[in-house]
């Protein structure tokens, strides 16, 4: 929902000669260039604001501070604006996992105990967790727990 490419920035990148952008993003380049093409043939936020239209946004103190951490890191000024505005919109709260989770979910290599917190806290809340992460969810499946996710296509910052 901030990254640059999902925010009007996709076509600019496929326009960029291929050069330049082998220097922005050195090895990310051509997951870069597919992300921007994904984009153009399918908005993502269509489909995330259709998702969530009339629902009220919640976060978990630990994916904020990771969120925030990562936009401060990876991202532009355009993106860290983008993320602020986000942030005014979504109702945080504390990580607070489901006992279901944290005692019957085993952790694995893919469900380590930052995801336990993650998708326990939206379990404890009885809110799907929005991810890009498919792995953890299938991970999770593959243990016989029935969690609520909604997986979105993953968007990665690029410094715009």
């Amino acid at each position: 929902m901030v990254s640059g490419i999902s925010n009007g920035y996709a076509m600019l990148l496929l326009r960029t000669p291929p050069q330049k952008m082998r220097e922005m993003y050195k090895s990310n380049y051509e997951l870069v260039i597919l992300m921007a093409k994904s984009e153009v043939e399918q908005p993502i936020l269509e489909e995330l604001n259709a998702i969530l239209a009339g629902k009220t946004g919640i976060v978990c103190q630990s994916v904020l501070e990771e969120f925030k951490g990562g936009v401060s890191k990876c991202g532009g000024p355009v993106e860290r604006n983008t993320a602020k505005e986000l942030e005014k919109t979504l109702v945080v709260v504390p990580d607070n996992p489901s006992e279901r989770v944290m005692s019957s979910l085993p952790a694995t290599t893919k469900v380590d105990p930052k995801n336990k917190i993650i998708f326990g806290t939206g379990d404890h809340w009885r809110a799907p967790t929005l991810t890009a992460k498919k792995m953890v969810v299938r991970a999770i499946a593959q243990t016989g727990m029935s969690l609520l996710t909604i997986v979105h296509r993953h968007r990665a910052l690029n410094g715009v």
